[in-house]
């Protein structure tokens, strides 16, 4: 079948423009029925110190949700930062990755060797050779701490113009209890790191307490967002 006036080549165009059912949404114009979260988001992020937890189950749409909102509220010159947990996950793993975010991905796999130099007593190529040295890393050490882990978001505000928005997402496959709590420690600390630092929290959940076991400081400090399936009109 073909359609008058357009050729295979923008047909193909127009279907990877608009039509894109495995990538996370990002824009709100294609985030259809969520207006009301997105303006309790932006009014969150407008009051000092709030952070945003989005909850729900799955495939309901939180990080189209947490990622939209991030690009919204991010400096123009920047991207937000987007780290997904895994199931051995640990809070110093993913403030870690935070941090890794700043470093291109480039200079931490390919840093140059560290250690190369001449070899004078090697007969069989002429007395001398090249001995390689030990392959460079380039890359946030892992905090061990909580103030170590607000030292890390610190550094990557200074790397950073405008606002940071952070989103951890896909909390629930974090199992160890002592994990989730050091994230609601580090939660009620955020709003140490100023206006300038934000973040969007993400997990299937059916209340907020089953991810975190919130400590009451850090509850306070949340605005928590329970995200239930689209209306059939909305869709």
């Amino acid at each position: 079948m073909s359609i008058p006036h357009i050729s295979e080549d923008n047909f193909r165009a127009l279907i990877a423009e608009n039509f894109t059912p495995s990538d996370e949404i990002r824009t709100p114009e294609r985030l259809f029925g969520r207006q009301k979260h997105l303006t309790a988001i932006d009014r969150a992020l407008n009051s000092p110190g709030r952070q945003i937890f989005v909850y729900g189950d799955r495939g309901v749409g939180k990080s189209s949700l947490a990622i939209t909102a991030a690009f919204i509220h991010t400096g123009s010159t920047s991207e937000p930062i987007y780290v997904p947990c895994g199931r051995l996950s640990g809070f110093s793993d993913v403030i870690q990755a935070v941090g890794n975010k700043t470093i291109d991905i480039v200079e931490r796999f390919e840093k140059p060797a560290t250690g190369r130099g001449l070899n004078l007593n090697v007969p069989a190529f002429g007395g001398f050779g090249v001995t390689a040295g030990t392959p460079g890393s380039s890359a946030i050490p892992a905090p061990t701490t909580i103030d170590e882990a607000l030292d890390v978001i610190r550094y990557v505000a200074a790397k950073r113009q405008g606002r940071l928005v952070v989103v951890i997402d896909e909390m629930e496959r974090i199992e160890k209890v002592e994990e989730r709590d050091k994230f609601a420690e580090f939660i009620k600390n955020i709003p140490t790191l100023g206006n300038e630092v934000r973040f969007i929290f993400c997990g299937i959940a059916s209340d907020v307490n089953e991810l975190l076991n919130a400590h009451p400081s850090a509850g306070r400090i949340l605005e928590t967002i329970q995200l239930e399936r689209l209306r059939h009109d909305a869709l």
